[in-house]
């Protein structure tokens, strides 16, 4: 996993972290904002190994252009250990192993923000009524517009 990217201590006053979830390794993802100096890319996804230590991501160099410095929602699949986190202000989403975090793939859609696990894969939602997977459109709500928070009933399971 690449890990370890460390700005210099008086940067992380404008770092805001504020979506968790916990890989089956009982290993805590974190995805923030940062609303510092935007002039360059500030990792705002990290993760806490041991609950010790928050250990910002490396960001492949494919990636690095994507995140403007906000995430907007992140969840890990536990039967997977795939991330995946929400980047609204690009309109896409990463996805990577967590073991690794290399190999990230990114799936785009306007205003994605929200996102959770069913099965083996992911749903997305966005700011423009859109439910997707990483692969394909599900359904379109007129009139409706998700932010972050995304639960689904059991009706989708």
């Amino acid at each position: 996993m690449k890990t370890g990217w460390v700005a210099p201590a008086d940067n992380f006053k404008q770092v805001s972290l504020r979506h968790l979830s916990e890989d089956a390794d009982g290993n805590i993802w974190i995805a923030g904002q940062y609303e510092g100096d935007r002039s360059g890319p500030f990792p705002v996804v990290a993760v806490c190994v041991s609950r010790r230590k928050i250990n910002f991501i490396e960001y492949e160099e494919k990636s690095r252009s994507l995140v403007k410095n906000y995430a907007g929602s992140i969840t890990v699949n536990p039967l997977n250990n795939q991330v995946a986190v929400t980047f609204p202000r690009d309109n896409r989403a990463l996805l990577f192993d967590s073991s690794a975090t290399a190999n990230q793939k990114i799936s785009a859609s306007q205003d994605i923000c929200g996102v959770v696990t069913v099965g083996k894969d992911f749903i997305f939602s966005n700011g423009r009524g859109d439910i997707s997977t990483q692969n394909r459109h599900l359904t379109h709500h007129e009139g409706l517009a998700f932010d972050n928070h995304l639960a689904l009933s059991s009706a989708w399971i």
